[in-house]
């Protein structure tokens, strides 16, 4: 009961200082909500995320707890701020394409991959934040590869490279045939993903698919099926290297 008493006083007293004027106490309170976790205390930090003082390091600190609890409740909003291009700094959006990655559920995924795709919005993304919000697709695609595997039949190419580039990073090997299927994609560059990805993670069963792949019509493809059959045998190669054949001193018998 002490304890049940003392644990009450504490979210109190953090609810009541993510009000204080002074957003270092403000920031404080955040980490110590994030400490104690639970419904009640994401709760409370998306009240605070949607609170108009709580702009720029606030604000950055509040995603990065509710990414930390990995709350599915901020994701609708952690979107609309990833995706907001006139009131979130860069800061603020590259915190929630992190927070994002640590929550790891699959409803970020296809909002994620278009904001990289459409048109307007790319053009208005800076080199490190679509880095962090394909690392944090990838951190998605290791905890379920299903929407992935589902978006390369998209009719958006954008859509299908993106795919391809987290399928073939996530280097599994249950994921091969998806990939040898993806060689006979329509659009070329998803045909270079899935020959480079193959490189990666294939062995020797993947040597004839890559082979005709060399027959491409596209030179990049069979650029890329090339190198990824050398890559294949130089790792074969490796994990099986010629032995001496009782050969020694250059080459002469040793009696």
């Amino acid at each position: 009961m002490k304890m049940g008493i003392l644990d009450m006083w504490k979210r109190h007293r953090l609810a009541s200082q993510l009000h204080d004027p002074d957003p270092r106490i403000r920031i404080e309170a955040v980490e110590g909500i994030a400490e104690i976790g639970g419904s009640g205390m994401i709760d409370l930090l998306l009240n605070a995320l949607h609170e108009p003082s709580n702009k720029g390091l606030v604000q950055a600190r509040i995603i990065a707890a509710l990414g930390f609890l990995r709350s599915r409740e901020a994701i609708p909003l952690l979107l609309r701020i990833l995706t907001d291009m006139n009131d979130s700094s860069t800061v603020v959006r590259k915190r929630a394409a992190e927070a994002l990655g640590d929550i790891g559920d699959a409803e970020a995924v296809r909002p994620m991959m278009q904001l990289l795709c459409d048109g307007e919005q790319r053009d208005r993304i800076d080199e490190e934040l679509a880095a962090r919000i394909r690392s944090s697709l990838l951190e998605i695609g290791g905890r379920n590869h299903h929407p992935f595997l589902e978006a390369l039949n998209s009719s958006d190419t954008c859509i299908r490279i993106e795919a391809i580039r987290v399928l073939g990073d996530l280097g599994r090997s249950d994921l091969i045939p998806h990939l040898r299927d993806a060689l006979a994609d329509r659009h070329y560059m998803i045909r270079i993903g899935a020959a480079a990805a193959l490189g990666r993670i294939g062995g020797a069963g993947e040597i004839e698919a890559l082979s005709s792949a060399m027959k491409d019509v596209n030179r990049d493809v069979r650029d890329a099926a090339k190198h990824a059959i050398l890559e294949i045998r130089r790792r074969f190669q490796e994990a099986n290297p010629p032995t001496g054949g009782g050969y020694e001193n250059g080459g002469e018998t040793k009696s």
